[in-house]
């Protein structure tokens, strides 16, 4: 179905603000087939630019990825990342599925990550390397020390944590994202 407009007249005083009648994945659907060939995510410090049609189809490819795993509807799903095109690619994703999008600050400090992975309920996290004085791969093998020794890309399970609760193996959004090396977590560069 496609997207309406409407708009809330005197919410905003004598503004008028606009709005879209569909969810924010059908949005990125819709303007991927009205308008494929528009440059939709432009990193030109990497050379990197993606249409709307490679990024809506990035997004598919995640979003699929995540209901193999048993990532759903309602589902928490952390990113622990800076600004990185991958970002929006898990945004969308999220978004497609029903998931709930957490963000985490790319400043916590593992023992700040581990209070909101148990309050959050996360079922997977995708994180970046690390960003300035904080190794995030590290800081998850501080936490979670059975990830380290769960590499394993055939099994599917659930790792239980006491502290965290559980993550699932996530796929990696593209050919260009490092592979994913554990069980709840992606690494993007």
């Amino acid at each position: 179905m496609p997207c309406s407009r409407g708009n809330i007249g005197g919410y905003f005083g004598d503004e008028v603000a606009d709005f879209f009648h569909c969810t924010v994945g059908e949005l990125l659907e819709e303007t991927a087939r009205k308008d494929p060939d528009r440059p939709a995510l432009i990193y030109s410090d990497r050379d990197l630019k993606y249409s709307y049609k490679e990024l809506n189809a990035r997004v598919d490819r995640l979003a699929k990825g995540m209901l193999a795993l048993g990532i759903g509807k309602g589902d928490h799903v952390g990113i622990w990342a800076t600004n990185v095109p991958d970002w929006l690619t898990v945004f969308y994703a999220t978004a497609r599925i029903g998931a709930v999008f957490i963000t985490v600050n790319t400043s916590y400090r593992p023992s700040e990550l581990e209070y909101v992975m148990q309050q959050s309920d996360m079922k997977a996290l995708f994180i970046i390397d690390g960003y300035r004085d904080t190794d995030y791969v590290q800081a998850l093998y501080d936490l979670v020390p059975e990830l380290k020794r769960n590499q394993r890309i055939a099994d599917q399970r659930p790792l239980s944590f006491f502290k965290i609760g559980y993550l699932h193996r996530a796929p990696s959004p593209s050919r260009d994202a490092r592979p994913c090396r554990c069980y709840g977590t992606c690494r993007f560069r």
